[in-house]
């Protein structure tokens, strides 16, 4: 018997839709005329497919699936994010520009270089952990740690 419905991952955090598998109708609780015939067929005793472990999971039959490809480059895109975050919120990019046309003494500029080249050699590193990996609990186990100004 085909299950009519499973949940899925809305984004980070714990927040999940609803998924018609017969028309691939996506709704939220209580958003849609969807919600009173998901909760009948509920009520017929019925179960939805459950939420994967994670956003790196797909549903192949019946059965949910790890994609480490996608986790990894999830997670690796996901760390260069934060490293641009991270460098972006000690040195804007006016501050950059300034210090690079020379408006910043020669010691702040070397400062300011170091920092960046620390926080991009720990997203390298982080980068080629993750290549290197080979399990959903090794990925997850690695964490950049931030140079601090």
């Amino acid at each position: 018997m085909t299950v009519k419905y499973k949940l899925y991952h809305r984004g980070e955090g714990l927040t999940f839709g609803i998924q018609d598998t017969e028309s691939g109708d996506s709704f939220i609780e209580g958003s849609t005329p969807q919600w009173e015939e998901y909760q009948a067929w509920l009520a017929l005793g019925n179960t939805p497919i459950p939420l994967p472990p994670s956003q790196y999971y797909d549903l192949v039959g019946d059965d949910w699936v790890y994609d480490i490809a996608r986790h990894k480059s999830g997670t690796q895109a996901a760390n260069r994010t934060a490293c641009t975050a991270h460098i972006l919120a000690s040195y804007s990019i006016e501050i950059q520009s300034s210090m690079s046309l020379g408006i910043y003494p020669g010691v702040e500029v070397e400062a300011m270089t170091t920092f960046i080249a620390a926080c991009i050699a720990e997203e390298n590193r982080c980068f080629d952990l993750i290549e290197a990996a080979m399990t959903e609990e090794e990925i997850n186990a690695i964490t950049p740690t931030w140079m601090e100004v």
